[in-house]
C-alpha cells in the first residue's frame, strides 16, 4: 500500500489511472442514514479502477456497480482483507472490475441520461396536478 502526497486537482484523473485500486472510506455516521453520494466515487468509476469502499449506508454504490468490494466502516481488518482481495485478482480481473464501474457511471450518470430522467419526472409530476 502506498499513500501519495496531495496533488493538484487537475492531476487527480491521471494519478487515479496509475493506481491498482482506489479507496473510499467514511466513518460510521448518522449523516449517511438516508444514503451516500460521494463525488469521489464518480471519479473513481470514470478511472476504470477497482474500488474498495468502507461505509455504512442504505445504498452501496460499489456493490451496485460491481466495481469493487465494500466493507463496514471502522473495521481495519475487513478493510485490509478487501484490499488484499483486489491484490490477489489477476490484472485482467482488476481491469474487468474497474471497467464495470466505468460502464456503470456512463450508463447511469451521463448528463444526457440524467436529463431525460429529470424531464420524465417533471412531466409525471405536472400530470399528477
Amino acid at each position: 500500500v502506498e499513500f501519495q502526497k496531495p496533488i493538484p486537482k487537475a492531476e487527480v484523473p491521471r494519478a487515479q489511472t496509475e493506481a491498482d485500486l482506489l479507496l473510499a472510506a467514511v466513518t460510521d455516521s448518522e449523516a449517511y442514514r438516508f444514503g451516500l453520494n460521494l463525488n469521489k466515487i464518480y471519479d473513481y468509476w470514470a478511472s476504470a479502477r477497482p474500488v474498495v469502499f468502507s461505509g455504512n449506508a442504505p445504498n452501496d454504490p460499489i456493490a451496485e456497480s460491481g466495481a469493487g468490494f465494500s466493507v463496514l466502516p471502522e473495521k481495519p481488518e475487513a478493510l485490509a482483507e478487501a484490499i488484499n482481495r483486489v491484490r490477489l485478482l489477476s490484472p485482467l480481473e482488476r481491469q474487468e472490475m474497474g471497467l464495470k464501474g466505468r460502464r456503470y457511471v456512463e450508463e447511469k450518470f451521463d448528463m444526457e441520461v440524467l436529463g431525460k430522467k429529470m424531464a420524465e419526472l417533471l412531466i409525471e409530476a405536472a400530470e399528477c396536478r
